[in-house]
């Protein structure tokens, strides 16, 4: 449960995200309202249910990565902030990196960071790979990753005849 100013604030930060997207592309915030057909007001309502979801989904993704203790350092931010630079110019890099200097930045790239880990431990977890409880298991290994989905098959037994033994399968690493 959240109190009803926690969805204010999701939606104002998330207003705040698209106005920071339209400045990158090189528009403002009204001509990218205008070009939806919305006022402000509208488009802060229509970002209302999102807003709500976003804060069940990070305090449920926040609960198991207190449970699984996935975790995050300054340095995995600071990594994360370089790797999303990498292919921007060189003259852009040093002003994208005050920008992500900033508090605010940091939490939201950190955030974001430890949302992917959490939902990798979790594909983990699916996957029956153990966790070794540091929080550096194999969903925190490498960056800009995406997990591996649990495979179908691995659900379904397989057949065998009988009185033959199947040979064990090594897990994966």
């Amino acid at each position: 449960e959240y109190p009803p100013v926690r969805v204010e604030a999701e939606c104002r930060r998330m207003m705040e995200d698209q106005a920071d997207q339209m400045r990158m592309r090189g528009l403002s915030m009204d001509q990218f309202l205008r070009g939806i057909g919305k006022t402000e007001e509208e488009f802060h309502e229509e970002l209302h249910p999102l807003a709500e979801k976003r804060l069940v989904r990070g305090l449920v993704l926040g609960k198991i990565a207190e449970e699984e203790k996935v975790s995050i350092t300054p340095s995995d931010i600071d990594a994360e902030v370089e790797e999303m630079l990498k292919d921007h110019d060189d003259d852009r890099k040093a002003e994208y990196r005050v920008a992500f200097g900033s508090l605010e930045a940091r939490e939201s790239v950190g955030t974001r960071l430890l949302s992917q880990r959490t939902i990798g431990r979790l594909a983990d977890i699916a996957q029956g790979i153990k966790s070794d409880g540091a929080g550096t298991g194999k969903a925190d290994a490498p960056k800009n990753k995406k997990p591996k989905a649990a495979k179908p098959e691995a659900a379904k037994p397989k057949e065998s005849k009988p009185g033959v033994a199947e040979p064990k399968q090594e897990e994966q690493s």
